[in-house]
């Protein structure tokens, strides 16, 4: 279990940082920002981080107007996920021990996130996620909650997960935990981290808390524009996460099924010819029986192949942590001893600019 306490040799309290990404979110960024509590019980201070995946309105101005501590703003829109993991990745290296993630439209409550991070500072957990109790509420639609207990299913059943809301944005993570992430498939972060977290080895806990409806005007999600969509989407995302991170559980098992389908349809010839000798007739059988069989032996193929391929992506992980985390910890050294800072400039990078007035600086400004 990570003791947050201390974490990065400082031996005071843990510093948390809040991350909000934001699209085009002007009217609601700076009440997600002024809800984020700047004290906390345990924790050392508390800094908040936008990251402005590539608006068109003024959601930078607005969210440092409501005295986010800096914004990172990306050059052009590139999704949820894109815009998570920068924000984790610039939590770390401005110190963080703790990073919170929530949303710009206010549908969480930065005043709970005091009880999202406790089981963190208990030593209890790694990863916290806020649970909606989607069931009990009355502003998401049926076909909303049916689909978010079903791809929470899917991860409990495939991942060996026991969250009951896996689609929940409201997270905390150890420092630890935010470095061995690094998420870059599909329109959204919430399942694959899921996954990477409980294949690192993460202690991933579950606590409850309020999800109101969006600020936004209409009150709409801009993430699920259509049920039946997003549903496909986080399906495909969940598979293909599974596929990359337990590819003989997925593909040895489906390969299986197929051949075990494959001798039940043989037997249907099989016992004819056994009882009545008679051989004929059964041409669609031995078809359907030949081409399970071929499919599920090259499923089964391709499962072993790509175990072999996964053994090399546990190594590649493996690098990408330990250079990440002394690339953290070089970038915090030097903004410890005052060699750089972000307060009133800005700063251009290859991919994001940092609009700032923290005192703690990276790649990111």
């Amino acid at each position: 279990m990570i003791d947050v306490n201390g974490s990065n040799g400082r031996g005071d309290r843990p510093r948390l940082v809040v991350i909000i990404p934001a699209y085009n979110e002007e009217p609601t960024v700076g009440r997600a920002v002024a809800e984020v509590p700047r004290e906390l019980p345990g924790v050392g201070g508390v800094e908040v981080l936008v990251v402005d995946d590539g608006s068109r309105d003024r959601t930078a101005e607005a969210a440092m107007a409501a005295g986010a501590d800096a914004v990172i703003r990306l050059r052009q829109n590139a999704g949820l996920t894109r815009a998570f993991a920068t924000g984790l990745q610039a939590a770390v290296e401005r110190g963080a021990d703790i990073v919170v993630n929530t949303d710009a439209d206010c549908q969480y409550d930065g005043r709970e996130i005091a009880d999202l991070i406790a089981p963190i500072l208990a030593g209890e957990a790694d990863l916290v996620s806020g649970d909606r109790q989607v069931t009990k509420l009355d502003h998401m639609a049926r076909s909303k909650q049916y689909g978010n207990r079903f791809g929470s299913w899917m991860l409990r059943f495939a991942a060996g997960s026991t969250l009951q809301d896996a689609s929940s944005g409201f997270r905390a993570f150890t420092r630890e935990c935010a470095l061995r992430l690094n998420p870059t498939i599909g329109n959204t972060y919430t399942h694959q981290t899921i996954v990477q977290a409980v294949h690192a080895g993460m202690v991933v806990r579950e606590v409850p808390v309020s999800f109101r409806q969006s600020a936004r005007e209409g009150g709409h999600s801009r993430l699920i524009s259509s049920v039946a969509g997003h549903i496909v989407r986080s399906a495909v995302t969940i598979m293909r996460t599974l596929v990359a991170y337990r590819p003989l559980a997925v593909l040895g098992t489906t390969g299986l099924i197929l051949l075990a389908l494959a001798a039940l349809v043989g037997l249907i010839p099989l016992s004819d010819v056994i009882t009545t000798g008679d051989t004929s007739g059964h041409l669609q059988a031995l078809i359907t029986t030949v081409a399970l069989s071929i499919a599920g032996l090259v499923l089964l193929l391709f499962g072993f192949l790509a175990d072999a391929v996964s053994a090399n992506r546990r190594v590649t992980e493996e690098l990408l942590y330990r250079v990440r985390k002394e690339q953290a910890g070089r970038i915090e050294a030097a903004g410890a001893e005052g060699e750089t800072s972000v307060s009133g400039r800005i700063s251009d990078r290859e991919a994001p600019v940092l609009i700032g007035s923290g005192s703690r600086s990276g790649p990111f400004g």
